[in-house]
């Protein structure tokens, strides 16, 4: 990383690593968390998923980040709709659309 801070989301788990192994996972919607906080040098990011989040809460994630400051959000999003979806596709399994209400 060239810089301080690495926003990314592929992993679909929202939470902070820093360069020294820790990782802290927001326990609560609103969690703010001050990167100047962790006292890290180089700090990544996972802002979760909009679509599928797999930390056993099905509620969308995504942060917001003011230059200081990120704060982990999440919201109620029709899961239901989504594996619908899904299920309307013949190749794809049942399996990912199952996981869906459960949040993995």
């Amino acid at each position: 990383m060239d810089r301080e801070v690495c926003f990314i989301g592929h992993s679909h788990v929202p939470c902070i690593y820093t360069d020294d192994g820790r990782v802290r996972r927001p326990k609560d919607s609103g969690a703010k968390i001050c990167l100047d906080e962790l006292k890290s040098e180089k700090t990544i990011v996972n802002v979760g998923s909009v679509g599928q989040p797999r930390d056993q809460d099905p509620r969308l994630s995504y942060v917001l980040f003011d230059g200081e400051c990120v704060t982990f959000l999440r919201l109620e999003y029709d899961h239901g709709q989504a594996a619908d979806s899904i299920r309307s596709v013949p190749e794809l399994p049942d399996f990912l659309a199952d996981r869906l209400a459960q949040g993995r």
